[in-house]
């Protein structure tokens, strides 16, 4: 199960961190990904962490007041 925010559009799946300090907020949505790509995929960790770290894109949502987020996109497309 997912425990981070989700998102979901018609081309993409969105896992988001969101943590007052940046570099936790990215952890959080890598690990996000790949507990994802895990659960629903079928994917080991290491296959989601493998094949993501080139095929997901990761961008810096906010980073205003105390809490910075982060979200990666996943393309359902590629699998």
């Amino acid at each position: 199960m997912v425990t981070e925010p989700f998102a979901e559009t018609p081309e993409y799946w969105i896992p988001i961190g969101l943590d007052a300090d940046l570099n936790e907020a990215m952890k959080k949505a890598s690990a996000s990904r790949d507990e994802y790509l895990s659960v629903n995929h079928g994917m080991t960790r290491a296959e989601a962490m493998a094949y993501l770290s080139a095929a997901t894109d990761f961008e810096v949502s906010q980073v205003v007041r105390s809490v910075k987020g982060v979200h990666g996109l996943i393309r359902k497309r590629d699998l």
